[in-house]
């Protein structure tokens, strides 16, 4: 008796405090104005520079300010990158600007995915499955960071070429569109008197397309690929005998953004974007890496054709795959309701009264599991000194942990696809 009455005091003072949190979003969206320009502008949050001594680093820029406006930004010299050596970053601009409460910030950070090693005579799905059964995260503050080093991979070694890719980061986004078809267009080129045949069924389009783009060898991902249904044309009415290549491309496209498919969820419904579903083998099976493995090669190649996909990513994935640092902020086109509530958490004292601790529940294969957000979590209370922590534990568990295999097999095939120099330049 006495337990229910004091889960029934704490459900009312966390529905008191959602309330809250609601309504100051409310008050924060009224201020900040549309989502579109706040999802381009978290996009171009972090910036790469070079110090006084030509080592990389990462600026943090852009940023607005809590409850101010679009046009009020943060701009902090981040320091120089771990993997470049000790520094400061002098001269990149330190502090906060005009109206900007930089104690407010939470800091960036980058991760890496340090795969375990696979027997070299495996296949893709038996590698895949090797590389993340030891799976680790490794993670840095982006203050200390080498801002050269992407999720998977080893970090760049640019030497002197890192400057050019820098400025060209700085111009405008025509010039820099018209650079980035150019340095496709070299990549494509080799390959352009090469052709692979794909030849799949419309009803299992997903199905046999992830099979013919996972067992690609990766020397090859970039030939030109001639698509070829089975059966009767979609569109002639007529025997297939041409290039279906941009109906396959539409129709994967659909597919990998309905819930049935287990590859992709929708994790904002307002802005209709997408992240990895971390629940994924429970609908794709023992398999379900290869899928992400070839969804992350699909993508890539949309990079260099200049194909359209209608599937918007989240913007912590696309950061993922610029190669920039992530932060609890990312949440708020992420998941709004989250962030909101979190945000209430980070503005205000008395967080003691919520009793929360450092765990979270999620589902796993039809089953509620807890994860601990730090060691032996669930018996670790949340308390005003350490929320800061436990915001940016949760949001490294949300963004990374909980998918990091998923995660691991789609950009290991992205980048098998798309060198990292060439997204230095965002």
């Amino acid at each position: 008796m006495g337990d229910d009455k004091t889960k029934r005091k704490k459900l009312k003072r966390r529905e008191k405090f959602a309330k809250k949190a609601k309504a100051l979003a409310a008050a924060e969206s009224a201020a900040s104005g549309s989502s579109r320009p706040q999802r381009a502008l978290r996009r171009r949050e972090w910036v790469r520079k070079l110090d006084v001594q030509g080592r990389a680093f990462w600026f943090r820029d852009a940023l607005p300010a809590a409850g101010t406006s679009t046009g009020t930004s943060a701009g902090t010299g981040a320091g120089a990158g771990a993997g470049t050596g000790a520094g400061t970053g002098a001269g990149a601009g330190a502090g906060a600007r005009a109206g900007t409460s930089e104690s407010s910030l939470l800091p960036g950070f980058v991760f890496r995915l340090v795969a375990a090693p696979a027997p070299a005579t495996a296949n893709v799905t038996e590698t895949l499955e090797a590389e993340t059964a030891g799976l680790r995260v490794e993670y840095a503050d982006a203050a200390r960071a080498d801002p050269l080093q992407f999720a998977v991979g080893e970090p760049l070694e640019l030497h002197d070429s890192l400057g050019e890719f820098l400025a060209l980061g700085e111009q405008d986004f025509p010039f820099k569109y018209a650079e980035l078809l150019h340095r496709t267009t070299l990549l494509m080129e080799p390959h352009k008197r090469q052709l692979l045949r794909m030849r799949v069924h419309r009803s299992f389009a997903v199905e046999h397309s992830t099979e013919h783009l996972a067992c690609v060898v990766a020397k090859n991902t970039r030939i030109p690929m001639n698509v070829v249904f089975n059966g009767a044309g979609f569109l002639s009415g007529q025997d297939d005998a041409h290039d279906n290549h941009r109906e396959w491309f539409v129709q994967l496209n659909d597919a990998f953004a309905r819930p049935e498919t287990g590859l992709f969820v929708c994790v904002n419904a307002v802005d209709q974007t997408y992240y990895l579903n971390p629940d994924s083998a429970a609908v794709l099976g023992e398999d379900h890496l290869v899928y992400f493995f070839a969804a992350g090669r699909l993508t890539a190649r949309a990079l260099l054709q200049g194909d359209l996909m209608a599937l918007h990513l989240a913007t912590p994935l696309l950061k993922v795959l610029l190669g920039q640092p992530l932060s609890f902020h990312d949440l708020e086109h992420f998941d709004p309701e989250l962030h909101r509530n979190l945000a209430y958490l980070l503005a205000h004292d008395g967080v003691e009264a919520l009793e929360l601790d450092f765990a979270v529940e999620e589902r796993r294969g039809g089953e509620t599991v807890v994860v601990d957000l730090v060691p032996n979590g669930r018996h670790a209370r949340v308390t005003d000194a350490n929320k800061r922590e436990y915001l940016q534990r949760k949001t490294q568990h949300i963004l990374v942990e909980r998918v990091a295999p998923q995660l691991f097999a789609f950009t290991k095939g992205f980048f098998e696809v798309v060198p990292h120099e060439l997204l230095l330049t965002r």
